[in-house]
C-alpha cells in the first residue's frame, strides 16, 4: 500500500509505503511524481521479494558456517576440557585459596609440584598432547576454510610406520595406566599424504581407541599399510565430496 502526500521536510509531494512480513520491513519512499501508484506498488513488490531472498541467504550462510565450526568447537572444548581438568586435578580448589596472595598461591603450587613429581609430569605430557592437538586442529580448519584448501595441502612421501608412532605417542601414558600392551606391526612403506590434516585425523581416531579400550587387553595395529591406505583413500574422497 501506497499514499501521497506532502512532504513536510521537502515540502513537496512524496509517495511512500510500508510493506510487513514474518521476516521483513520495508519503507519505500519517492519523490518522482512521474511514479504512479501501480509503479510504485511494482517497485515495493520487487524490492520485498529481494529482501526476502537476501535474507534467506544470509540464513543459509550462517547455517553452512555453523556446521563447518560445529566440530572444530567441539574438540577444542573437548581438548580444553581435558587441560582444565588436569589443572583441577593437580592443585584442586581447596588448595588454593583465593583470598591467599601471589606468593601464597604460588608457594601452595610449588609445595604440590614437589611432593608429586611423578603425577606432575603425567599431567603436562597430557596437557602438552591436549595442546598440540588444539594448535592443529585450528591450522587444518585454517586450510580446509581457505580459497583454494588443495593449494595448502602439502602431499610429501611419509613412512606409515612412524606416522602411527608419532600419533600414538601422546598417549603411551594413558595406556600404560590402563595396563594395555600395543602391539605396532612393521610397515616401512611410504604413502604421499598431507601431514597435518592426516595428523589430526589419526589423532582423533586413537583417542577414540585409547578412550574406550578394555584395560588389560592389547591393542594390535595389524596390517597397517592395507588399513592405512584404504583409510586414507575414503579420507580423500569424502573430502572432495564435503568441497563441491
Amino acid at each position: 500500500m501506497s499514499v501521497s502526500e506532502l512532504c513536510p521536510i521537502k515540502n513537496k509531494k512524496k509517495r511512500h509505503g510500508v510493506i510487513l512480513s514474518d521476516e521483513i520491513r520495508l519503507y519505500l519512499c519517492t519523490y518522482d511524481e512521474n511514479i504512479t501508484n501501480k509503479i510504485f506498488k511494482r517497485y515495493q513488490e520487487t524490492a520485498a521479494f529481494f529482501g526476502a531472498e537476501l535474507i534467506q541467504h544470509k540464513k543459509n550462510i550462517t547455517r553452512e558456517c555453523r556446521d563447518q565450526v560445529s566440530i572444530l568447537k567441539h574438540n577444542i572444548s573437548t581438548q580444553n576440557a581435558d587441560i582444565v581438568q588436569e589443572f583441577e586435578m593437580l592443585f584442586p580448589q581447596e588448595s588454593l585459596n583465593p583470598k591467599d596472595t601471589r606468593a601464597n598461591q604460588l608457594e601452595a603450587v610449588c609445595s604440590i609440584v614437589s611432593s608429586h613429581v611423578s603425577e606432575v609430569a603425567k599431567s603436562l605430557y597430557r596437557i602438552w598432547k591436549s595442546s598440540g592437538l588444539i594448535r592443529n586442529e585450528i591450522a587444518v580448519y585454517n586450510m580446509l576454510t581457505s580459497d583454494n584448501p588443495s593449494d595448502d595441502l602439502q602431499i610429501l612421501p611419509h613412512q606409515i610406520h612412524k606416522l602411527i608412532l608419532r600419533a600414538l605417542s601422546p598417549r603411551w601414558i594413558d595406556l600404560k595406566a590402563k595396563n594395555v600392551t600395543v602391539d605396532v606391526r612393521p610397515c616401512n612403506k611410504l604413502v604421499a599424504i598431507d601431514f597435518r590434516t592426516i595428523s589430526v585425523a589419526l589423532s582423533h581416531m586413537f583417542d577414540n581407541a585409547c578412550k574406550y579400550i578394555m584395560p588389560n587387553s592389547t591393542f594390535i595395529i595389524d596390517d597397517v599399510c592395507r588399513v592405512f591406505l584404504r583409510w586414507v583413500y575414503k579420507a580423500i574422497i569424502r573430502y572432495f565430496v564435503t568441497v563441491r
